[in-house]
């Protein structure tokens, strides 16, 4: 009988690391997923600026464009502005390096105790 009941304390201690192992896990999942959305969240920002800062030289070509028509001088477009250049920001993280910051899942899954 007392064998029976170290066997079973063996195994609960066993299942109590199990599940502080997976619930480790999962703070750290979690914490990888709030850094991505984070990244996510900014990088649309800087998109949107981008495309802000584009939509206001289209109307300010538009406007020259039509400025020009309608006095016939000059050409509307100005070599500086064929290629507008973008604002958006790059990020300096790779999303699949935002999980490897905290080190304990750079090299892939982990194993329970």
């Amino acid at each position: 009988m007392q064998q029976e009941n170290q066997a079973s304390v063996g195994k609960l201690q066993q299942m109590v690391e199990q599940c502080e192992w997976l619930c480790q896990q999962q703070r750290h999942w979690m914490l990888c997923v709030r850094r991505f959305k984070e990244s996510l969240v900014e990088e649309r920002g800087a998109l949107l600026r981008g495309v802000s800062v584009l939509e206001r030289k289209v109307a300010k070509m538009k406007l020259r464009r039509d400025a020009s028509a309608q006095s016939n001088s000059g050409t509307p477009w100005r070599d500086d502005e064929a290629e507008p250049e973008s604002q958006v920001e790059k990020s300096n993280t790779p999303r699949r390096e935002l999980c490897d910051q905290t080190g304990s899942l750079a090299g892939g899954h982990q194993k329970p105790p």
